[in-house]
């Protein structure tokens, strides 16, 4: 600090301190002490430096003024323990500055052995450190989708404001929302597509910044609608076949296969050798225990019996009936031996009549 603050900054009232914030509070008020006070010696607010210096004495409030706060610095420090200097043309020497330093300095204009005058100017000072690399913290890093979810950005050290990135692009869109202090996000109804990142919390005062490591989220989601495989529906007496049940799904889903309401299996896929029988809605469901969600796919299923017959091509082509088809061809082939019997039978009578 030095003579070019003093024409700068407008006059405060008497010892009057300005906090962090900039918000003035008025410090309490003590008696005016009889005792002398060495000049770059500590003193309270209220006290005065008796000892003859140079025209100009430097004084510090802190960011919270309590009665003994101040301390006042002249050109003729006495104490070695001091670090602050002031020259004799009234600048104030701050060497190797620390966190401690920031505070409201004030400068004051000695008129004679005994007299201060009120503080002619002042002016705060703010030291800012370097930051420490900040962290995302959450209570699970695996949101369930079409879920609200929320991160925040952990730091320690002085004030300093927040910024959020998403695949290094500042957040934006209704669903995303931050906190009043930018230090919590919340996404919300998160998606699988949209909402993974990565993301990165930034810190930052007006000389330092430092980003979090990147946090991606296992965004949990399904199962989606299942698939069977293969989509064929009918199968001839006897025939080996195998249904698999798949579904999109985070973490993989658990599966198991029904025919008619009854568990047939508890895997993603289903065996047998058909029988007439086995005709029915075999249903495939699925299941995230994680989303606690679940899906189903039916498919219903004809067992049929495979008929072979001449054609009139030397090979021989197979012909497949339905079970209705086949119960018709039976009950007509009994119709037509019925037929045949009662023919024979009236034959005979009338043969045995003549």
């Amino acid at each position: 600090l030095s003579d070019s603050f003093l024409p700068s900054v407008s006059r405060p009232p008497p010892w009057q301190a300005l906090s962090e914030s900039g918000a003035q509070s008025e410090p309490q008020r003590g008696p005016r002490p009889t005792s002398e006070i060495p000049c770059g010696g500590r003193a309270r607010q209220t006290d005065v430096w008796a000892q003859e210096c140079p025209d100009r004495l430097w004084g510090r409030l802190g960011s919270t003024p309590e009665p003994g706060d101040s301390s006042g610095i002249g050109v003729c420090q006495e104490e070695t323990n001091i670090r602050q200097r002031v020259y004799h043309n009234g600048t104030m020497f701050f060497p190797n500055l620390l966190v401690n330093d920031s505070g409201y300095y004030e400068v004051q204009i000695i008129k004679d052995r005994w007299t201060l005058d009120r503080p002619e100017a002042g002016a705060p000072l703010k030291v800012y450190a370097p930051l420490s690399k900040p962290t995302i913290s959450t209570s699970n890093i695996a949101p369930v989708e079409n879920k609200d979810f929320s991160m925040t950005c952990q730091a320690t050290g002085q004030n300093h404001t927040y910024q959020w990135f998403i695949n290094n692009r500042a957040p934006s869109g209704s669903r995303l929302q931050l906190s009043p202090d930018k230090r919590t996000f919340t996404i919300r109804s998160v998606t699988r597509r949209e909402n993974k990142g990565p993301y990165v919390c930034e810190i930052k005062n007006p000389f330092y910044s430092n980003r979090s490591d990147p946090l991606t989220l296992n965004v949990t989601y399904g199962p989606d609608t299942p698939v069977i495989v293969p989509t064929i529906d009918a199968y001839p007496i006897g025939a080996n076949i195998t249904l698999l049940c798949s579904a999109v799904s985070n973490p993989p889903a658990q599966f198991n296969w029904l025919y008619n309401g009854q568990q047939v299996s508890n895997s993603a896929t289903f065996s047998t050798i058909t029988f007439l029988s086995q005709s029915g809605t075999y249903t495939c469901h699925a299941s995230n225990s994680f989303t606690g969600l679940q899906a189903t796919k039916d498919m219903n299923i004809t067992i049929y019996v495979r008929v072979i017959g001449k054609s009139s091509l030397p090979s021989l082509r197979a012909h497949t009936l339905s079970g209705g088809a086949i119960i018709g061809l039976v009950i007509g082939f009994l119709a037509v031996v019925v037929l045949i019997g009662a023919l024979v039978y009236f034959l005979f009578i009338r043969t045995s009549s003549g």
